[in-house]
């Protein structure tokens, strides 16, 4: 079960996005070493530059996620250059926590027209006492 946004105390309105954590996701999946070359356009002589890591085949899916929170996002998967492993990260919430606004009210702009009226309010209230 979540937690709804919380509600600002003067408009009433819900603010607030989730305060989220991103995890990076990394796995194993098959790979090859190919190598990279080019053909000269002048002489016609292919030369080989290097080599390079490259899937083989359809990578591995990604392992699920064990924990308690709830996965908000999965982002792109991605080969990595360093060790040659797939790379993902993901974007989860723990169903709670919420950030954002000017606590407990959803902007700067309800904050301070909630502050004038009750300024107002307990200025006007108070009986004016003249001294002669």
């Amino acid at each position: 079960m979540t937690t709804p946004k919380p509600t600002c105390v003067h408009c009433g309105q819900p603010y607030g996005r989730r305060a989220t954590t991103d995890e990076v996701v990394r796995w194993d999946t098959p790979t090859k070493e190919v190598e990279q070359f080019y053909t000269d356009r002048l002489t016609g002589q292919t030369i080989i530059t290097g080599k390079m890591v490259v899937l083989d085949g359809e990578p591995n899916p990604p392992p699920r996620y064990t924990g308690n929170g709830i996965v908000v996002k999965n982002g792109h998967a991605y080969l990595s250059g360093d060790n040659h492993r797939m790379v993902m990260y993901r974007t989860i919430w723990d169903g709670e926590s919420w950030v954002g606004g000017y606590e407990p009210f959803c902007t700067l702009r309800c904050a301070l027209d909630y502050a004038r009226k009750a300024y107002a309010r307990a200025t006007a209230a108070r009986p004016r006492v003249v001294s002669k």
